[in-house]
């Protein structure tokens, strides 16, 4: 076979055509390359590898020995026949370098000619290189080439044409548009075939222009099934045709699309013989087709028919939703004409994303859907409602929840709550801008039915919580907000838990008892530096609190921190509830009135009472910025100035000081002597700027450091 006539043939450089464009700088990178043994242009058919060998050989003056391959050449006896004729017909001088050429290294897989080739690059003389042209990468020892500094590789990416290359092949600038060019380069992703046949299209006039070409184009169907899809096999050509639903490819996927066993080992070879499916991820095993080669595939499928493509995609929409990407799997049920389905997954993605402060995700997801997609599913209706809440549009969350309850809806929601009308309620009690009363009673319908269960549980208890506090019942606050914090530790849903543990802390700052309130805020800002919940709507709750209690224990340059950080977030968000953004300001002007800072408390109580006049039942709520408001313009009429910093002993003993008890029993309360208290309290009297027990009573009473007296003393 070696000794055949048409071996001879397959010596010959190839010939220059009139319409190559010369790639000068793969050229150049080529000449200054000498001292490298290996040349290697893995690259797929057309990309112009024989093309540019001859270019450099036409620019080199070494002598250019050229061998290309065919498939009778994967035999050791074949190939090195071959090579040795070739080598013995250049009429080679020991003294002269050469060029040794494997053009169609991509037919050599049995592992004797592979390690033939690698002996023979192992062994090459002084100055001497060999260039190897293959579609795909040959198993040679790439690496350990590489390593040596023995190695040049140029792949897909340094063959693709660049913009002035691809216009000068296609016909001059003229004929193109810039942005017909640049649509061109995108798709074909600088392949050199691809652009020539889109100038053979473009040639023919046709009306459509550079926007009509693509994979679905039969001249570069054709090219693609006979150059790269025949060498495959039909195994693993239907395995891309069948996978072309897909805009990546890995081996678990593919064979829950295709419904077999093996993808990962076939992708692998794949891409090891063509590099038209390349590696994007080489370490997790994923692979991308080429744009056009991904275009033509899947008009190769639409000839199969609809249902076998609305099949790969519902099989893929279940994988993607097993694994964990809800949006792949959501475009794939779409794909698979089964809308009701898509909708059930966006409406399952609701509670993850609301539990983690990330509802805004969820626009990206409905942009696909068009708007009377949404006005009929009302998993998507309600869906639309939370995205317009995050937003701050209110108006919008109340379009989209009445489109839901227009809509029948047999039996649960997918994931809950138990019905739409429950799933409104919560958004409703979300927003609060109902008035407080009806806040709680949203929230207590949400929670209607056995489906309400987990984060949407959670989130129940901790609005119908938030009720109850602006409504004055701290007992039932306290219940209800524990019972969020627990169900948001066991669904999970970390910002929920953020939430509750702030209110829990407003709850026991309210209660007197400040320092479980600085335990509680403790415990919130790990939470959420431990879940990443950076600028959440919980961080708003955690910094108002947060300033007052570290402004009550002494801690003025802390509070004022977390005192602006609120105001920032309160400004930057536009999705804050009303009653949220009135209670923030509440307790920002506590802790201002704390300080002595009697103007900013004026202002931020001023801007509460405006964002107060839009909601129907303040309550208790409406009765809190009254009481504070009296008390900042009181303040300089009472001659009040600022307090120096108590300290947290100062503050335990202050607030026993209303009461009869004496120096030794208050003493016996918090386990000190009595010298101790006696010189915390006179310590305290300096700070208040008085002289006396009582005048250190009524000052502290100005200064909302303690309650009136009267009250329970302190336990």
């Amino acid at each position: 076979m070696s000794g055949a006539a048409p071996a001879r043939a397959r010596t010959t450089r190839p010939g220059r055509r009139h319409d190559h464009v010369v790639r000068a700088g793969l050229v150049e990178r080529l000449l200054a390359a000498r001292d490298v043994r290996v040349v290697l242009l893995a690259a797929g058919a057309g990309s112009g590898k024989s093309t540019l060998l001859a270019q450099w050989a036409e620019r080199d003056p070494r002598p250019f020995i050229w061998v290309s391959l065919d498939p009778a050449d994967d035999d050791p006896a074949v190939l090195a026949g071959d090579v040795e004729r070739t080598l013995a017909a250049g009429s080679l001088s020991p003294e002269r370098p050469f060029v040794l050429v494997i053009d169609g290294a991509q037919v050599l897989r049995s592992p004797a000619c592979l390690a033939l080739l690698a002996t023979l690059a192992d062994n090459l003389p002084p100055a001497c290189q060999l260039a190897i042209a293959s579609r795909g990468e040959p198993a040679l020892p790439l690496a350990r080439w590489s390593v040596q500094g023995d190695l040049l590789r140029l792949g897909p990416e340094q063959l693709a044409m660049s913009r002035e290359e691809a216009a000068e092949l296609i016909g001059g600038e003229q004929a193109l548009r810039p942005d017909e060019l640049l649509l061109l380069l995108r798709r074909t992703e600088g392949w050199v075939a691809g652009l020539r046949m889109a100038g053979i299209r473009l040639r023919e006039h046709r009306p459509d222009g550079a926007a009509a070409f693509g994979g679905h184009d039969r001249l570069v169907a054709d090219y693609l099934r006979d150059e790269v899809l025949a060498p495959l096999g039909d195994d693993r050509a239907r395995l891309l045709v069948w996978s072309s639903i897909l805009d990546r490819l890995s081996g678990p996927l593919c064979d829950a699309v295709l419904g077999c066993a093996g993808s990962t080992a076939a992708l692998r070879e794949i891409a090891r013989l063509d590099q038209f499916v390349r590696p994007v991820d080489r370490a997790r095993g994923w692979y991308r087709c080429h744009p056009l080669l991904r275009e033509a595939l899947r008009a190769e499928l639409r000839t199969h028919g609809a249902e076998l493509a609305a099949e790969l995609h519902r099989r893929a929409s279940a994988w993607h939703e097993t694994e964990g990407d809800p949006r792949a799997a959501i475009a794939h049920a779409r794909a698979a004409g089964d809308g009701g389905r898509a909708g059930d997954l966006v409406w399952a993605g609701v509670a993850p994303l609301l539990c983690r402060g990330q509802i805004a995700t969820m626009d990206g997801w409905l942009a696909e859907f068009r708007e009377d997609e949404i006005a009929t599913q009302p998993t998507l209706a309600l869906a639309a409602a939370w995205c317009r809440l995050e937003r701050g549009d209110l108006a919008g969350a109340r379009r989209w929840s009445a489109a839901a309850e227009g809509v029948a809806w047999p039996g649960p929601l997918p994931g809950g709550p138990a019905t739409v009308a429950a799933a409104v309620a919560i958004l409703r009690a979300a927003t609060g801008v109902d008035g407080l009363t009806r806040m709680a009673a949203d929230a207590a319908l949400g929670q209607a039915g056995d489906h309400a269960v987990g984060v949407w549980r959670s989130l129940c208890d901790l609005l119908g919580g938030v009720a109850l506090r602006l409504s004055g019942d701290l007992a039932g606050a306290a219940a209800g907000v524990a019972a969020a914090e627990r169900r948001a530790v066991t669904a999970p849903a970390p910002s929920f838990r953020v939430r509750a543990l702030a209110q829990l802390a407003t709850i026991a700052a309210e209660s007197d008892d400040w320092d479980e309130a600085a335990e509680l805020i403790a415990r919130a800002r790990a939470a959420a530096e431990r879940e990443g919940l950076v600028d959440d709507v919980g961080d708003i709750e955690v910094c108002a609190v947060s300033a007052l209690v570290l402004a009550r224990l002494g801690q003025p340059a802390d509070a004022a921190r977390d005192a602006r950080r609120c105001l920032r977030l309160l400004e930057a968000r536009a999705n804050v509830p009303p009653w949220l953004a009135v209670d923030a300001r509440i307790l920002l002007a506590r802790a201002g009135l704390l300080v002595g800072d009697v103007t900013a408390s004026r202002t931020l109580l001023r801007d509460g009472g405006r964002v107060l006049a839009g909601m129907t039942d303040a309550g208790a709520l409406g009765r809190r910025l009254q009481e504070t408001l009296l008390r900042a313009e009181a303040f300089p009429l009472a001659g009040i100035v600022a307090a120096a910093p108590l300290s947290r002993a100062e503050l335990r003993v202050l607030r026993f000081l209303p009461t009869h008890l004496s120096y030794r029993e208050i003493g016996e309360r918090l386990h000190v002597s009595q010298c101790t208290v006696k010189s915390q309290a006179l310590a305290t009297y300096r700070k208040l700027d008085v002289s006396s027990r009582s005048e250190a009573v009524e000052r502290a009473v100005a200064l909302g450091l303690i309650q009136e007296p009267g009250m329970p003393a302190p336990a």
